[in-house]
């Protein structure tokens, strides 16, 4: 007798809807570390923001906006991604990452857009920044990040726990400003 429980993964087109949102415009398929990849092509969305609209506020809640957008669209196509193709959080699937990034640039916009307004230059040195902390908490998943992985199930789970990634790599990254601006007020002292 056949078992018919059990279901091969399918894919589906490069070209589909589902598959253009899920993989960050397939971003998730290139190879290796397709997580990273995904979170590497979310960089140019405030650099082409601040370029477009350059006022900080209007920046910032449109950065918001897409961010809800994304979280809600890559929430939905997720569920059916995972459903058309019969897997669950594959590894191209990084709308997750995606919205994780631009988490983390939303908590740490003041400062990103300080060092911005300094220089082009700082500015891309936090985007880097941001990238790294990010993909170090989403790549090591420390307590409590493994656990909502593990847990939470659903394309809900999918998205959650790199938000909680990015929360982390916000609470380290306004860490490291502190220290930095402390150091540079104490090489750099202001003299009247």
């Amino acid at each position: 007798m056949l078992d018919h429980s059990y279901s091969p993964a399918r894919s589906l087109p490069w070209h589909h809807p589902l598959t253009l949102i899920c993989t960050w415009f397939c971003s998730g398929k290139m190879k290796p570390a397709p997580g990273t990849w995904g979170s590497f092509f979310t960089l140019p969305i405030p650099i082409l923001l601040g370029a477009s609209f350059g006022a900080v506020p209007l920046t910032f809640i449109l950065l918001c906006l897409i961010t809800l957008g994304l979280l809600a669209i890559g929430s939905i196509a997720t569920h059916y991604y995972m459903k058309a193709t019969r897997t669950h959080d594959a590894s191209e699937i990084v709308i997750d990452e995606v919205v994780g990034m631009l988490a983390v640039m939303i908590m740490t916009f003041k400062p990103l857009a300080v060092c911005y307004m300094e220089s082009p230059y700082y500015g891309a040195l936090m985007l880097l920044a941001v990238f790294a902390a990010f993909r170090v908490f989403d790549i090591l998943k420390p307590f409590p990040i493994r656990w909502c992985d593990q847990r939470i199930h659903g394309a809900f789970g999918v998205m959650f726990d790199d938000i909680v990634a990015a929360v982390f790599a916000s609470i380290t990254l306004h860490i490291l400003f502190i220290f930095l601006a402390y150091a540079l007020i104490h090489n750099h002292p202001v003299t009247p």
